[in-house]
């Protein structure tokens, strides 16, 4: 008779035999879906992480790309508003209170520019700068103060007050400004140099202006100080442990978003950093790869104190510079979330084995059915469709086993679920910011209207859809009769409001989705008309005049004894070889007309014979 034990168990051969055959194949399976979803899981959250990364590093290049771009043009763009004014005589530089409340009150308009001016032949030097404290400031350099420069404190109209700094021994002819725009003979930028006044490095859009005879009469100038450009690249959204920085293409630190400046102080004012050299340690590191592994689209990256960094590089290439901008994220701040959720999916996943193979040996051959369902269930969701198993009240092992089961398959689906909200939403910012830096790039911060940028970009197309349709192009050009002294009499402030008002009323008569009215400079406004009925065009400019005239906006100083506009009308059907330039100059010869007759009118142009 065999002893009680062992008629318990049976035969422990046959018992293991039967065992291994359930054991293996089931948890083999189990292994196999389990781990397969686990792989997936992973290299799909990494995957989207990284793609995300590589997606907002690009975003941000091109975001600091279209700040330059945009800093530049506008400094190009203030330098030619001052030459125009020139050779308009609206600026005289011979008369200083009208004189420094121009530079001044121009200052105001462009945040950015630390300072306007210009240097004259003669050595004399006139314009206007803004302090740190954001307080404007005129200067004065002329033989009346030696050949020093004087700059004077101002008032809210831009009038010279007290004389609160001296700088001895200025000669504008020998700053790289305006030596390099005398070489160049043409607008351009004098590259990075030391600020005369200020000590910090900045660069300089020049103008140089020649009199009738091919004479240098003197350089107009706009300056932007670095440290601009280093407290613009802090502003992006990098994460707090990224960097931006910019270098020239002599690998010197142009400007990096934190981490110490980007020159230092030398016998001769400042100068800039060699990169390589600099106090920042991801700059340094950065510096130290090899171009080769910057790949567009893709993260090149580095390690700096046990944390991972990615690299994306990209050039500016504008108005003569020749920079590089570098993009520095931090896999901590855009990966740390992703990673924590992938270690607590392979912390279940590796529970899950391990629970399925103590309820595995445990449970013999009576629960093959139970486990046949479990296998199921994990098939469906390595397919990413989650099958709960019933749970039948047990309170076995087979029983916690389901209830595990399901729950694992909770988690996994909710951690899926979670990255991908987390991409969505991630994405949506993305969009968002994108159409942000849109706004601001084809609107005009004053009026909400369109800016000359986007003003220029559809008459280009009106241009090339009449052409090739056979159609009409019409262009409307605004002025605002006597601005100038509308601003003197009533302030900025009420020329402002004035501008806004115009804008509002351009955009309740241009209704067409095919019709773009915009700001075309200073008190400027033009419309350009798709599909132009030319039997309705003067109406129509008539219509806007009068709902100009309709605002009673007060203007002692006009003969109408309120804001007026002349309105120049020019149309034409585009032939090969014409350009948009051309309807718009006819547009302003008869805005010129307009005025010429006496304000307060629409002047049609004669059509063109294309």
């Amino acid at each position: 008779m065999k002893p009680k034990a062992i008629h318990f168990l049976g035969n422990p051969f046959r018992w293991r035999s039967i065992q291994m055959r359930f054991t293996v194949p089931s948890l083999l399976l189990l292994l196999v879906a389990i781990g397969l979803i686990g792989f997936f899981l992973i290299r799909a959250g990494l995957g989207n992480s990284e793609v995300y990364m590589a997606q907002m590093q690009q975003q941000v290049l091109q975001q600091v790309n279209d700040q330059l771009s945009q800093r530049l043009q506008a400094a190009m763009q203030l330098n030619q508003i001052n030459y125009d004014s020139f050779e308009a005589g609206i600026l005289k530089l011979d008369d200083p209170s009208p004189r420094e409340r121009y530079f001044a009150n121009h200052l105001k308009s462009f945040p950015d520019v630390a300072m306007t001016f210009i240097g004259m032949a003669d050595g004399s030097f006139y314009g206007a700068r803004r302090t740190a404290e954001g307080d404007i400031q005129v200067v004065r350099n002329n033989t009346a103060t030696g050949g020093a420069s004087w700059y004077y404190q101002t008032n809210e109209w831009g009038d010279a007050l007290d004389v609160v700094e001296k700088f001895s021994n200025f000669d504008p002819r020998t700053r790289p400004w305006y030596t390099k725009a005398a070489e160049a003979g043409i607008p351009t930028f004098s590259g990075t140099h030391s600020h005369f006044v200020f000590h910090e490095p900045a660069v300089t859009a020049s103008y140089p202006v020649y009199d009738s005879d091919g004479r240098l009469i003197g350089v107009f100038g706009v300056d932007y100080l670095l440290s601009w450009l280093g407290d613009t690249l802090g502003k992006l959204p990098i994460g707090p442990s990224g960097q931006v920085f910019v270098t020239d293409d002599a690998g010197m630190l142009i400007a990096v978003s934190s981490g110490g400046p980007s020159y230092r102080m030398a016998d001769n004012g400042s100068e800039l950093i060699p990169a390589k050299e600099s106090n920042n340690p991801m700059v340094r590191a950065t510096m130290a790869l090899p171009l080769n592994q910057y790949r567009n689209g893709s993260l090149s990256g580095f390690r700096v104190d046990g944390r991972q960094y990615y690299v994306g590089i990209s050039n500016f290439q504008e108005y003569g510079n020749n920079w590089k901008i570098y993009v520095v994220l931090s896999a901590d701040d855009f990966l740390g979330g992703t990673k924590s959720a992938l270690r607590q999916t392979a912390l279940v996943l590796m529970i899950a084995v391990l629970l399925s193979l103590f309820f595995t040996i445990w449970t013999g051959s009576w629960v093959t059915r139970p486990i046949m369902r479990l296998n199921i269930a994990a098939r469906e969701l390595s397919r990413g469709n989650r099958l709960p198993i019933h749970d039948d009240g047990r309170r076995d092992e087979l029983g916690e086993l389901n209830r595990s089961f399901n729950e694992m398959g909770l988690k996994l689906i909710n951690l899926v679920t979670h990255l991908e909200e987390e991409v969505s939403l991630r994405t949506q910012e993305l969009q968002e910011r994108n159409e942000e830096l849109h706004q601001l790039s084809f609107s005009d911060g004053l009026t909400g209207i369109a800016n000359r940028r986007l003003f220029d970009d559809a008459m280009r197309a009106a241009w090339s859809t009449a052409r090739r349709h056979g159609r009409q192009v019409a262009v409307f050009m605004l002025d605002i009769d006597l601005f100038k002294d509308y601003n003197d009499t009533y302030g900025h402030q009420a020329g402002d409001d004035c501008l806004k008002a115009i804008g509002r009323v351009l955009t309740e008569k241009t209704r067409r989705s095919t019709d773009l009215a915009a700001r075309y400079g200073g008190e400027e406004f033009a419309v350009v008309l798709q599909d132009a009925q030319i039997d309705q065009l003067q109406s129509f400019a008539e219509d806007i005049r009068r709902g100009v005239e309709a605002l009673e906006l007060e203007h002692r100083l006009s003969p109408y004894g309120k804001v007026t506009v002349s309105i120049g009308v020019a149309h034409a059907a585009p032939a090969a070889g014409t350009e948009p330039t051309d309807l718009i100059e006819r547009a302003d010869r008869a805005l010129y007309r307009a005025k010429e007759r006496g304000r307060n009118r629409v002047e049609p142009n004669e059509p063109k014979v294309d």
